[in-house]
C-alpha cells in the first residue's frame, strides 16, 4: 500500500508526479531502495557498478 494523497496541491508539475510517484511507493520499493542504500555505504565495487549502469542510461551524470 502506497502513501496516502498529498496534503497539498503543487505549483510545480515536476512536484506534483513526485508527490504522485510517491503515493506509489510500497513496501517492496523501500526493501530494494534499502539494499541499494546499504549496498552503496558498505561495497565499493558495488557504488562503482551502480555509477556506470546509471551512466550508460543516462540516469546520472558525475
Amino acid at each position: 500500500m502506497g502513501l496516502s494523497a498529498p496534503a497539498e496541491t503543487f505549483q510545480s508539475e515536476a512536484k506534483q508526479h513526485f508527490a504522485t510517484a510517491l503515493q506509489h511507493i510500497d513496501d517492496t520499493v523501500v526493501g530494494v531502495l534499502d539494499s541499494i542504500n546499504k549496498g552503496l555505504n558498505t561495497n565499493n565495487e558495488f557504488s562503482q557498478e551502480l555509477a556506470q549502469l546509471l551512466k550508460k542510461y543516462q540516469l546520472w551524470e558525475a
